[in-house]
């Protein structure tokens, strides 16, 4: 199940983005809340959310403050910029920092849909991605091991995101 962290300081619309969550994807998100910046990377350091709903004014620590050190809790988070400002310079800086959407406040049941169900697809293409990256280092430990040659000290698993093990028995006990 994935994770949702809504960062506003507004409850009503943190209620309403999760209401119109869970009518949309029922039971398939785990919904935190957090009123500010601060709040948000306190919570992240806890839950480490696919998905951070963000808005950019807040007390404390506002989003645009706070984006940085979240990608630095979760990287892989995806985050959604929500404001009720439609400024040209808040949209620039967002996409500096390499947010994934940028939503206009008050969002509607389609807006938060598109938006998620963006999102998803990028998940699922990375997973995919690191599926076939996978397959490839696999491809090429069994190449090297079953041609006895020696894994050289710069080889691709050095760099990989992945640890295997080849385990072979020849079917003798002694």
């Amino acid at each position: 199940m994935r994770k949702i962290l809504i960062v506003d300081d507004e409850r009503m619309v943190r209620l309403g983005l999760i209401s119109m969550i869970q009518e949309l994807y029922p039971g398939q998100y785990e919904i935190s809340e957090a009123i500010n910046g601060d709040d948000a990377l306190q919570k992240s350091q806890l839950l480490y959310p696919d998905i951070i709903f963000l808005d950019i004014r807040m007390p404390v620590k506002d989003g645009l403050t706070a984006l940085p050190e979240l990608y630095e809790i979760t990287p892989d988070s995806k985050v959604l910029l929500l404001t009720g400002f439609a400024e040209f310079e808040y949209a620039r800086t967002a996409m500096r920092y390499g947010i994934n959407e940028y939503l206009l406040k008050p969002c509607s049941l389609a807006d938060i849909k598109k938006a998620i169900d963006t999102i998803e697809r990028s998940f699922q293409e990375a997973h995919t991605n690191l599926n076939n990256h996978f397959s490839v280092v696999l491809s090429q430990a069994l190449n090297l091991y079953f041609s006895k040659e020696i894994f050289p000290e710069d080889t691709v698993f050095s760099n990989t995101r992945f640890s295997a093990a080849l385990l072979y028995y020849n079917g003798l006990i002694n």
